[in-house]
């Protein structure tokens, strides 16, 4: 249970408008006992909004109201090391496909092919690349066009 001496000692720990805001909803639940509709006509927030972040607060306590900071990684996903040797063994292939399916086979499920971009994205790969030529080009057509033209 948080009580009023919790809340008015935290409220000095603030720096950014966002997160204080935030804070008020407990705030002016605890110290001046306004409803939700009330917490949420003063703090712009919407009531449902309102609601989520006092039962947060309730459940994880006062520090929840903080920002989350850094990436936050699926813990499935493979480590550095791993990603690096996935990469260095399709290096040179033609198709995410490939590369799709070995991530599918190291991870043990199926993961979506976003993933697959954000891994070559955090490793700083193309995934595509221009062709040098067309697959079905005529040099002879080309030839021929440019002499006519």
């Amino acid at each position: 249970m948080i009580t009023q001496e919790d809340v008015l000692a935290f409220e000095k720990t603030f720096t950014d408008k966002k997160t204080y805001r935030r804070f008020l909803c407990i705030k002016l639940k605890i110290i001046d006992g306004k409803t939700q509709a009330e917490i949420a006509q003063h703090t712009g927030f919407g009531f449902r909004h309102v609601q989520r972040i006092q039962a947060q607060v309730q459940q994880h306590g006062l520090y929840s109201l903080y920002p989350k900071k850094g990436i936050v990684r699926n813990s499935l996903l493979p480590s550095k090391q791993a990603e690096i040797d996935l990469l260095q063994r399709h290096k040179g292939k033609v198709g995410i496909y490939d590369l799709h399916q070995a991530l599918n086979a190291l991870v043990g499920r199926p993961v979506i092919f976003q993933t697959v971009y954000n891994l070559l994205n955090r490793h700083d790969w193309k995934a595509k690349v221009p062709r040098p030529v067309h697959p079905n080009h005529n040099d002879e057509a080309q030839t021929l066009f440019k002499k006519t033209s």
